[in-house]
Parts: structure tokens; C-alpha cells; sequence
């Protein structure tokens, strides 16, 4: 498809995650924490997107790997970059 794909955050220490939290910009328990949670950054010709739409056939892929597999895009707040398993009642 003609993408590049680099790592955005692949893991996030608990402290970072209670900072962020504390920020209004992320959650306590973050599933980065348990490295179940990855961000993923796009790039195509050199330029990154964070578009969803973009992000939108990856997304369906890692969805059909596994149930537990959730994608960003899909969240209420959309995260269009973060690809995650549901965990210990966490998703």
C-alpha cells in the first residue's frame, strides 16, 4: 500500500502513565504499561498522518487476527494509532 510504519510508543513506564493521567491526556492502568498496547506512526512519501482513515486498513487487519486484538479507531475518543489486546478486563 505504499506505507512506511514506525514505532510511536511501544511501552510506557507506570509512573509516566499516573503523569499522564494526571495531565488529562491518558489513563492510570494503560495497557502500554503491560506492553499489551503499541502506537503505531504512518508514513507515506515521507510525511506522517495521523488521519484515521488512513490508519482504517490496518486497523481491520489487526482486528481480524484475533478477538481480543482492538484498534483506536474504534474508541469513543478516537486513538487511530494505538493497537491493543484486551487484558484483565482492559481494553
Amino acid at each position: 500500500m505504499g506505507w512506511e510504519i514506525t514505532f510511536g510508543e511501544a511501552w510506557r513506564t507506570p509512573e509516566q502513565a499516573a503523569l499522564d493521567a494526571s495531565k488529562g491526556i491518558g489513563i492510570t492502568h494503560s495497557l502500554h504499561t503491560e506492553r499489551m498496547a503499541i502506537d503505531l506512526n504512518l508514513w507515506k512519501d515521507g510525511a506522517y498522518t495521523s488521519n484515521p482513515e488512513d490508519y482504517k486498513p490496518l486497523g481491520d487487519y489487526w482486528k481480524l487476527l484475533n478477538p481480543l486484538c482492538r484498534w483506536g479507531g474504534d474508541f469513543k475518543t478516537v486513538d487511530a494509532d494505538h493497537f491493543s489486546l484486551a487484558w484483565d478486563g482492559r481494553e
